[in-house]
């Protein structure tokens, strides 16, 4: 009888830590007009008056006319922070790219 109360317990609080939402981490910038969001060790501004949705590893901005969208997600990467980090500037110039084009 322990046993199945003990197992019914740890799927309860399964459930309810799947269920529990985690915020985007942010704080106002210096002067107030935007915030500064931080996903995974990425810091970056979006105007204040945009809708934030996500967690700590991943955030989706939207602008309140709904007609932009930003969304940026921390995925582990093998190797040195150095590759990584011309792994993304090689994502940013696509993604440019296909706005430019």
């Amino acid at each position: 009888m322990r046993g199945r109360l003990a197992r019914l317990v740890a799927l309860a609080a399964l459930l309810v830590s799947a269920c529990a939402r985690l915020s985007p981490v942010s704080r106002p910038s210096p002067d107030g007009a935007s915030r500064v969001y931080s996903v995974a060790g990425l810091n970056f501004e979006a105007p204040a008056d945009w809708s934030a949705d996500g967690s700590p590893r991943q955030v989706k901005l939207v602008s309140p006319g709904v007609d932009a969208l930003l969304e940026v997600r921390a995925t582990a990467a093998p190797g040195s922070a150095a590759t990584c980090l011309s792994g993304a500037e090689e994502a940013l110039s696509r993604g440019a790219a296909r706005w430019t084009a």
